[in-house]
C-alpha cells in the first residue's frame, strides 16, 4: 500500500510541475500574445491542460477533431 501512495504522490507532483512550467514558459507566451490569437479568442486567452491519475491497466485512445482532442480510456480498472 505504501508504494502506491508514493506512485500516487510522485504522479501529482509531477503533473504540478507540468502545469507551472507551462504557466512559465516564454514559448507559449509569445504565442498567445499574438494579435492573431487576441482577436479570435480574447486577450484572456492561456493554455489549459487538464489531467487525470489512474492506477492500474488501460488502454488510450484519442478522440476529436481540429478544434479539441479528448483521451479515451477503456479498461475494468477504469
Amino acid at each position: 500500500m505504501e508504494q502506491k501512495t508514493e506512485m500516487a504522490d510522485k504522479s501529482l507532483i509531477a503533473a504540478v510541475k507540468i502545469v507551472s512550467e507551462m504557466r512559465r514558459a516564454s514559448q507559449f507566451a509569445s504565442f498567445y500574445k499574438k494579435s492573431g490569437m487576441h482577436s479570435r479568442f480574447g486577450n484572456t486567452t492561456r493554455p489549459y491542460i487538464t489531467f487525470a491519475l489512474h492506477m492500474g491497466y488501460t488502454i488510450e485512445g484519442a478522440i476529436g477533431s481540429d478544434f479539441k482532442i479528448d483521451a479515451c480510456y477503456l479498461s475494468s480498472n477504469v
